[in-house]
């Protein structure tokens, strides 16, 4: 989409982070009794993970990598914040 000269194993990386808030949402899950502060630890760590991954891929996606299509921004945009959605599905599932 982005049509940048990005390497697979990067992406792949940045994307693989998301194993790391999982596994801490699951401690939370399994450490504290009550729902409500594990819910709110997935919330944080969520945005967490969003911010880094739009940062990190701000920083490697060059800026006039999209000639035609969305703009840079949107789709960083958009990556990041289905990074969010994934992490609070999987942790409430």
């Amino acid at each position: 989409m982005i049509s940048a000269n990005i390497l697979f194993l990067d992406i792949f990386s940045y994307t693989g982070y998301k194993y790391l808030i999982l596994c801490i949402n699951y401690i939370s899950r399994l450490l504290f009794q009550f729902i409500t502060l594990h819910i709110l630890i997935t919330i944080i760590t969520s945005i967490m993970l969003s911010y880094f991954i739009l940062k990190t891929l701000a920083a490697v996606v060059p800026i006039g990598s999209t000639i035609t299509g969305p703009p840079r921004h949107l789709i960083l945009l958009g990556i990041a914040f289905m990074q969010f959605v994934i992490i609070i599905i999987l942790s409430i599932l």
